[in-house]
């Protein structure tokens, strides 16, 4: 299962990240900082019910929830499954 929102196709984003350090200046090389990676995750949720006109269980990101149950409200006529 992929770490992905399946309306907006939101993914992992990675970058990196590293302590405070002294620096480098002055022949300090070995005082540098360790770099790690930082990997950063969309906040998915389920959702069971009605999505691009089919029923099923979805994985969406906090954004895309929000905007389908606004939605939602607006179409009284279609239900939302109980997760």
């Amino acid at each position: 299962m992929a770490y992905r929102c399946d309306l907006c196709g939101k993914k992992k984003m990675i970058g990196r990240s590293h302590r405070h350090h002294k620096g480098v200046a002055g022949g300090k090389w070995l005082q540098r900082a360790q770099k790690t990676i930082k990997v950063s995750r969309p906040n998915l949720h389920t959702f069971k019910g009605f999505l691009k006109g089919k029923k099923g269980k979805w994985l969406l990101c906090t954004k895309c929830l929000r905007k389908v149950k606004a939605n939602l409200k607006k179409l009284p006529n279609l239900v939302i499954l109980p997760s």
